[in-house]
């Protein structure tokens, strides 16, 4: 364990577009503004998170306290809230919510979640090789609930796609990814991969592996080729 001198509290609030995700759009939730505070007290962190649904509001809270050590960081999380079926999708990104709000396309699925979580993962400082997540919640299912989309102002037609059907379910499992690769200069060549391994018991059972593999080469003049 470091030995991280205990420091003055000192909160820091964000909210909005001056947060990170703190303004998104998608089908369920419609328009969604979020809120967070973080503290620093130096041995240990914590943040709380809120957002309000404009479309159908409804509790949406995580806390967070986290232990960062010299070797590596430790999170735990207490959450409740519209969850990705899949976070590679990245359904609660920019790109996203741009689609969904002016096109009317939301290539997101969603469910909720309440439930807690421990994060193991390397220092801030050290390579990024490996992240753990074991968790425990309840999940159940969210409608589609938005109606509004630019393109609605010249296609009346234009709807949102109903979101998946879910059934209610109390789940414990894991999310394991292991990340490695050669080559750290953007302009020379790089490789990489990643495997994201996840699986869960309880009123049901699964598992999920996907491999991701990345490789770049420089190109003549200022630009480089990159595959994934």
């Amino acid at each position: 364990w470091s030995a991280a001198p205990r420091r003055r509290p000192e909160p820091r609030f964000s909210w909005g577009p001056g947060a990170e995700g703190g303004l998104r759009y998608n089908r369920v939730e419609g328009a969604s503004i979020g809120a967070r505070v973080d503290l620093d007290l130096g041995r240990l962190r914590m943040d709380a998170t809120g957002r309000l649904a404009l479309a159908r509001p409804r509790p949406d809270v995580e806390f967070s306290v986290a232990r960062p050590t010299l070797a590596r960081d430790y999170r735990l999380a207490l959450y409740n809230g519209v969850r990705e079926v899949d976070p590679t999708s990245r359904a609660f990104g920019f790109g996203n919510s741009f689609n969904a709000f002016f096109i009317g396309r939301d290539n997101g699925e969603y469910y909720r979640a309440t439930g807690a979580s421990l994060e193991v993962r390397p220092s801030a400082v050290r390579p990024q090789r490996y992240a753990l997540r074991l968790f425990a919640e309840r999940q159940a299912a969210v409608r589609t609930e938005a109606e509004f989309t630019v393109a609605k102002l010249w296609d009346r037609d234009r709807a949102f796609r109903p979101n998946i059907a879910a059934d209610r379910a109390d789940l414990f499992g894991a999310e394991l990814t292991l990340a490695g690769g050669l080559g750290a200069r953007p302009d020379g060549w790089r490789a990489g991969a990643t495997l994201d391994l996840d699986g869960a018991g309880g009123d049901f059972e699964f598992g999920r592996a996907a491999l991701t593999l990345r490789a770049g080469l420089p190109t003549l003049g200022p630009l480089a080729t990159s595959f994934e």
